[in-house]
């Protein structure tokens, strides 16, 4: 009997060890099981973030590409809208030269080809010479008035239509100007009072100025083109 129990005993502490060492076993890999998938999680976890991070810095580089080629873009309209000014600017100059060029050749075959007058044609100049400004004519005078009182650029002559035989035969009162009109007027360097002229001259208006003894005088004024002693 006592050996019957002692084997009982002895099987039972047996068993109980096998079964202690089978549950610490157990544990074992499910602790092992545990650690395995948290660093499975923390792996997959990093891995998202890295993506993450990488899909950011992407998106950053596709931003930054867009304005780079957005301002590059800009830059070039810029570009070519100043090079247009500057095109438009070179042929408006060019045209502004061309057309003062030829006004300046229309303007000299103007003067070239002044006609001289009939005393018909120049008594309705003097009678309404706002009627026919910008007319270039051909006339002959003696210059009655070119001193302090009148200035550097402005005269006053008694005028014909041809080259009279005496002073007192130009009977049309007229005034001209020349230059600008104040001080530089180089064509009439070398003019005197009592000169006898031809001068191509453009009606410019009827004026009007004062006389010495109080009254007033309307006459037609010319702008000199060409003057000469004769």
């Amino acid at each position: 009997m006592a050996v019957t129990a002692a084997v009982v005993m002895l099987a039972t502490g047996c068993a109980s060890g096998a079964s202690s060492a089978a549950s610490e076993s157990a544990a074992s890999a499910s602790a092992a099981s545990e650690s395995a998938a948290s660093e499975s999680a923390a792996s997959e976890s990093a891995a998202e973030a890295s993506a993450y991070e990488e899909a950011e810095a992407a998106e950053r580089e596709v931003e930054a590409a867009k304005s780079e080629a957005a301002a590059s873009s800009e830059a070039a309209a810029e570009a070519e809208a100043e090079a247009e000014a500057s095109r438009e600017a070179e042929a408006a100059a060019s045209e502004s030269a061309q057309a003062e060029k030829e006004a300046g050749a229309a303007r000299k075959k103007k003067i070239a080809d002044a006609p001289e007058l009939s005393a018909r044609e120049l008594q309705r100049i003097v009678k309404s010479p706002d009627d026919h400004i910008t007319e270039t004519v051909v006339v002959y005078g003696t210059v009655s008035q070119f001193d302090a009182a009148t200035g550097e650029c402005t005269f006053r002559a008694d005028i014909g239509h041809t080259n009279m035989r005496y002073d007192w035969d130009y009977e049309h009162n007229s005034m001209f100007v020349a230059g600008d009109l104040e001080s530089d007027c180089p064509e009439l360097d070398d003019v005197l009072q009592d000169d006898e002229v031809r001068i191509t001259a453009t009606v410019l208006m009827a004026y009007t100025y004062d006389t010495s003894i109080g009254g007033s005088a309307t006459v037609p004024l010319f702008t000199v083109e060409k003057i000469e002693r004769i």
